[in-house]
């Protein structure tokens, strides 16, 4: 048959030749590569009397898994300090610059490669010949071309782009520089009184160039990002140790000034780009353009104090008063205190004798820590906004400030035991904490009546605790060989007790699915359509013969987990190391809009099982009679066993559009995170060259056990609050390395 590539003119050998409809020879496996890291050190360190100093440099360079990504790195860092009679000063410098290419999008985005051709793509394509993207004029070749004809109307893609055009045409460029770094002096007025000054500075800059090119389906673009952030941080302390006897105490006094500034630029062309291939803002008809600003500055005074008795006895307290410039006056400042007890008990003589007990100790803590917020949350700030007719335009922002902000305020306190047994070859340590959250600052919906699409406003109370226990020991120890082993296990558990009189549910996403903060719950609940079900537990199936699902969203399970672990073993034998460490989470739940998408188009296995698109399929349930209530509740009557035969394809729309619970998965995992395999070389007569070691790792090596068959719960993972929503990330990539170390 004539395939796509059979309608090039351009390409002689196979214009209108008939080629097999076959699986291909190189399926979409070979539009990813082998990513390559390269990472070089070089570090140089001295001393010379009352002056130390070291100078550092590393070079890394990645190439991505896919085409046209890229990212190199260059890291400098100098460390040095000086003693000048009582006076010592001391510096640290470092400057990364970080230069990227094609870094890939993820997300629910038609910029996203994965997910859209996942979703829209075939698995017939063979992704070698996919690889010729373009023909000679500049336009894209796809194998989802409109028609067979050879005009412009027949070769437009449809639903995407050829993922080689998305790679090398349409792509982001980022440049990330950032210089920080800090000088100190430290004055000692006496044997038990310092006077010490610093100054920290953090200057960072990112610059991002995206294009989107003439002939995608997407309306060609072209934008920059410039984003500039700079903060000084001042602060004096004067520190005091004394000790009397038994007893010992030493005192910190302290101020500080933190001064952050910040300034980022957007440009975007609207309308399509008029020349291709040409990517500047003047090569459209119109640009939209905008700019945000704000400079934060919060000042703070602080002390501690740490009072030991006979080296068994120890108290520890804290306290900090802030002021904020981004809360109102009346309310900008806050206090929060800490205080730490704790009891080295192995150091009392009772104990001494027990030999079994090298170390013991018990600890009491309670702290308080506060928290401001963003600039411009108090006043209505007129926002500028695109000009119109060469008329300045300004605008109301879309959430409606509040004058009357409080501070974030954590209360905590925790507890612990730490022993070490048999001369150090057993030991663990125990935490159990309790932390309160109120006053929490946080953007609420509102109707659109109060010309607001949100407010923001001081509500919430959530608890969290939990336990936390890390086990080591060293099973074996002899003269050429030894077993070190970490065991940590931790639980937390949380629920949302209170948001606010008028508000019991909090948006944090809704994007692919609703993602809620909910009185009574845990945070991070999935909201959705769940399966309607029988008395006996059985699903109910509709007329039609697919699924029925609830009338309301109702609760299908939290984000977070039940607990999680991790098991380190290291294994030492003459010059020869040998580690390795597994981790894993039990519980909690995530959603997946590829799995979702890939049910919809019948990418995923399952969706040809069993002979299902020739003979169709009876679901499992029963049908019946259901009667809805107003607070979603229902009942179901006349129940009879289901026998409707459905398509393949209602089947899967079912599990697309039908209840939301299709999409939910457990998201318990079991990983080998890493294996490494060390050898360091006893050199007999060292002259320039003091050691060397090698040492080979593989990391991401095996998933022992995944609860979800096809999407890795990993992919979910965050640094935000939005956790638990999977939408065509790039799979995490199996790692294999070594690196040679040389000290002079």
């Amino acid at each position: 048959m004539l395939q796509w590539y059979n309608l090039n003119p351009e390409d002689e050998a196979n214009y209108l030749n008939p080629s097999p409809w076959i699986y291909p020879k190189n399926d979409v496996s070979y539009f990813f590569r082998t990513g390559v890291s390269n990472t070089n050190n070089f570090a140089i360190a001295g001393n010379s009397g009352n002056t130390n100093y070291r100078f550092s440099y590393t070079n890394k360079n990645v190439t991505g898994t896919t085409p046209n990504s890229s990212l190199g790195r260059n890291t400098f860092n100098f460390s040095g300090g000086t003693q000048l009679g009582k006076l010592k000063i001391n510096s640290n410098f470092n400057y990364i610059r970080n230069a990227s290419v094609g870094r890939p999008w993820t997300g629910a985005s038609n910029r996203n490669i994965i997910l859209e051709a996942f979703q829209w793509g075939a698995v017939q394509v063979d992704y070698k010949i996919l690889e010729n993207y373009k023909r000679e004029d500049g336009t894209p070749l796809a194998w989802n071309r409109t028609g067979w004809q050879n005009t412009p109307a027949a070769e437009a893609t449809r639903f995407i782009d050829n993922p080689y055009w998305s790679a090398y045409e349409s792509y982001m460029e980022d440049n990330r520089d950032r210089f920080y770094g800090n000088i100190g002096l430290q004055y000692d007025l006496n044997n038990w009184l310092t006077l010490g000054a610093k100054v920290h500075g953090d200057i960072y800059s990112f610059q991002s160039q995206d294009r989107i090119a003439v002939y995608s389906r997407s309306t060609s673009q072209y934008e920059e990002a410039n984003n500039k952030l700079n903060e000084y941080n001042y602060e004096f302390l004067a520190t005091a140790k004394k000790n009397w006897d038994k007893f010992s105490l030493i005192g910190n006094v302290g101020a500080n000034l933190r001064d952050q500034q910040r300034k980022q630029d957007y440009a975007i062309t609207q309308g399509g780009l008029i020349i291709p291939n040409y990517y500047n803002l003047k090569n459209a008809n119109a640009v939209k353009i905008d700019n945000f600003q704000y400079h934060r500055r919060i000042a703070s005074i602080y002390g501690s104090f740490s009072l030991g008795y006979n080296d068994f006895l120890y108290l520890d307290g804290t306290i900090r008063n802030d002021w904020s410039s981004t809360l109102p006056t009346n309310n900008n400042s806050f206090i929060y205190p800490s205080l730490t007890g704790s009891f080295v008990f192995s150091q009392l003589e009772a104990f001494k004798k027990l030999d079994w007990l090298s170390f013991g100790k018990i600890r009491l803590g309670w702290a308080q820590v506060g928290n401001d917020t963003d600039p411009y949350q108090l006043y209505k700030v007129y926002e500028p906004e695109q000009s119109f007719d060469g008329q300045a335009s300004y605008g109301l922002p879309s959430t409606k400030p509040n004058a009357n902000l409080k501070p974030e305020i954590t209360s905590s306190w925790e507890t612990g035991l730490n022993l070490q047994l048999f001369k150090n070859r057993l030991g663990f340590d125990i935490t159990y904490y309790n932390n309160n959250s109120r006053n929490q600052i946080l953007p609420v919906p509102v109707s659109s009546s109060f010309g607001y699409a949100g407010k923001v406003f001081n509500a919430g109370k959530i608890n969290n605790k939990g336990i936390e226990v890390v086990l080591n020991g060293t099973p074996i120890k002899h003269e050429n060989f030894t077993w070190d082993a970490t065991i940590n296990w931790a639980k937390n558990k949380n629920k949302v007790i209170k948001l606010d009189d008028q508000v019991n549910t909090l948006s944090l996403s809704n994007s692919l699915v609703e993602l809620v903060a909910r009185e009574g719950e845990s945070y991070g609940q999935f909201l959705g359509y769940d399966f309607v079900y029988a008395p006996d537990g059985q699903r109910v199936v509709q007329a039609d013969g697919t699924y029925m699902k609830t009338s309301q969203l109702v609760p299908l399970g939290s984000v977070l987990p039940d607990f999680t672990f991790g098991i380190q073993n290291t294994f030492r034998y003459k010059n020869f190391s040998l580690g390795f460490l597994v981790s894993g989470r039990v519980g909690g739940k995530f959603f997946s809009q590829t799995y979702k998408v890939g049910m919809y188009s019948g990418i995923l296995d399952k969706t040809a099982a069993n002979n299902i698109r020739e003979t169709g399929v009876v679901l499992d349930g029963v049908k019946g009679d259901v009667a809805f209530h107003s607070d979603g509740s229902y009942d179901v009557s006349n129940i009879q066993q289901n026998t409707t035969n459905i398509t393949a394809q209602q089947w899967a729309r079912n599990e697309y559009n039908g209840p939301t619970t299709f999409s939910i998965f457990d998201a318990t995992y079991v990983k080998l995170r890493e294996v490494t395999l060390g050898y360091n070389f006893k050199l007999t007569n060292p002259k320039i060259i003091k050691n060397i070691g090698v040492n080979v790792y593989g990391r991401n090596l095996w998933n022992i056990y995944t609860k979800s068959k096809y999407i890795d719960p990993e992919f979910t993972s965050s640094g935000g609050n939005v956790q638990g929503i999977e939408g065509g990330n790039i799979p995490l990539p199996v790692t294999y390395g070594f690196n040679v170390n040389l000290k002079f």
